[in-house]
């Protein structure tokens, strides 16, 4: 179960603003739930990586389909494995479709160089690579990289330079002279 306090004068907690929760209220429609984050608003993911939200959001409107509980449901990104909530922003990085972000950008929070996104931009400096946990703070996001999983190609290299015993860059590897530097491996 959830339960939560605070102030909602902005709507911070129900979609119509209104008095503070005074003293924890639960909130027994949320069930089977394994993570919780708040910011400017609240959300809350189940077991099935699924996300729902509390609170005005709307940078999030054209996301988002009201439950009969009373709060928001987000669609289109249904495989979450990792988010976090900024101040009114949010990232995303889900299984199969990559890492998103949407909402407020004034401080380049987002990785991008427009302010205000219509809605869910992909980070494109992260297509590829391999998140380990995303992080939001008031006005910025940290993202853990993980190893990146290797080419064939790359893996057939390392395998081919491990089982060398020559030097490099000489005749004893034929074709791989001046190669080695462009190696790059994550």
């Amino acid at each position: 179960m959830v339960a939560v306090c605070g102030d909602n004068s902005q709507s911070q907690i129900t979609l119509e603003g209104g008095e503070p929760y005074l003293k924890f209220s639960i909130l027994p429609q949320l069930f089977e739930i394994c993570r919780i984050q708040c910011s400017t608003y609240l959300t809350a993911q189940n077991f099935n990586r699924e996300l729902f939200i509390f609170g005005a959001v709307p940078f999030l409107e054209t996301y988002l389909t009201e439950t009969e509980h009373g709060f928001w449901k987000l669609d289109g990104y249904s495989l979450i494995l990792d988010y976090s909530v900024g101040h009114n922003f949010i990232i995303i990085n889900d299984v199969k479709a990559g890492v998103f972000t949407c909402g407020k950008n004034d401080k380049g929070q987002l990785g991008r160089s427009n302010d205000m996104g219509t809605g869910f931009d992909v980070v494109t400096q992260l297509i590829q690579v391999k998140i380990k946990s995303i992080c939001c703070g008031h006005d910025f996001v940290l993202c853990e990289l993980g190893v990146k999983p290797l080419h064939p190609r790359d893996e057939l290299l390392i395998q081919k330079l491990d089982e060398f015993e020559g030097s490099i860059g000489n005749e004893d590897m034929p074709g791989m002279q001046g190669r080695l530097e462009k190696v790059i491996i994550f």
